[in-house]
């Protein structure tokens, strides 16, 4: 049995991200929790092998909730350590009644490219309730296509709109908190005729029990696309930031021209005041790049 935890009034606050142009009334968006949105540094006390222990109270006994996570490889101005795996989220539900109620965990999935979460790695992280355009996606079959797995077009209008901006995170366990299969490769998002899917980029069977933590939001100033012009071994967002907010990156739908490949970590230029896309294995980024970018200002 999973444990609810309950949470004073004041810190269960919502608030939904502004809505612009298309898609749905506000009150059917994600809504983002409170102050949830932070950076995660992996430390000696945290990190338990191939993953790290997400130590915040409003995730507690909550294993239907939607997390979104990134790498972030540049903290309080200093780079962090490079971790060259794609990453999951999975809730362990080894908790009780008291202290420690069921975590989330920060999981890598390539263990061969990277076995450890080492100290000093650090991951951007969003908690948002979960509700219609905000919801797990689990594989519950192999199609033709077996490194894609479609999403409905009917929940939404976001569902169904090439416009829409798909934010997606995989994740080892299911809403209930129990533990679905392993999808280990680097993943984008695709739009078909009339929906959204999921495509492993290596082009590897994605497994039946993979779940994903997909956010669907129509786009604002800060949910954009942005567009590779060159190859780069860094690429930026022209847009002026600061380091404290905190930014998602999804890849995808690939430009006709080409793709790239590789799963990516944020960086930070000061002197430029902007965000900027790497490849996690140290390549260059292709030039015809697509990235969704989910900006939360702090």
């Amino acid at each position: 049995m999973t444990l609810r935890l309950s949470l004073p009034l004041v810190l269960l606050l919502l608030i939904a991200p502004a809505c612009g142009g298309g898609g749905g009334g506000g009150n059917d968006l994600p809504t983002f929790i409170l102050p949830v949105d932070f950076i995660h540094t992996v430390t000696a006390e945290n990190a338990i092998g191939t993953s790290t222990v997400i130590e915040n109270p409003l995730t507690y006994g909550r294993p239907d909730l939607i997390l979104l996570v990134t790498q972030n490889r540049t903290v309080g101005g200093t780079p962090s350590l490079a971790n060259r795996s794609p990453v999951g989220v999975v809730y362990d539900d080894r908790g009780g009644a008291a202290p420690p109620y069921g975590r989330w965990l920060i999981a890598n999935l390539d263990t061969g490219a990277e076995p450890t979460m080492r100290p000093d790695m650090a991951f951007n992280v969003s908690i948002i309730q979960p509700g219609r355009d905000a919801f797990v996606h689990e594989v519950t079959r192999i199609g033709s296509n077996p490194h894609i797995t479609h999403m409905s077009s009917s929940p939404g209008p976001l569902h169904g709109s090439r416009d829409t901006r798909v934010f997606v995170t995989q994740r080892l366990s299911r809403a209930d908190g129990s533990f679905g299969a392993i999808n280990r490769d680097a993943i984008r998002t695709h739009f078909t005729s009339s929906n959204w899917a999921i495509v492993n980029m290596n082009g590897g069977t994605i497994p039946v029990g993979a779940c994903f933590n997909v956010v669907m939001l129509p786009q604002t100033p800060d949910v954009d696309q942005f567009n590779t012009m060159s190859t780069a071994a860094i690429v930026w967002y022209d847009e002026p930031l600061t380091e404290n907010a905190i930014v998602h990156i999804t890849q995808g739908p690939a430009d006709t021209r080409g793709r790239n490949d590789r799963d990516v970590a944020l960086r930070y230029s000061s002197s430029r005041g902007e965000w900027g896309v790497s490849n996690i294995d140290g390549s260059l980024v292709h030039q015809y790049a697509t990235f969704k970018i989910l900006i939360r200002r702090r």
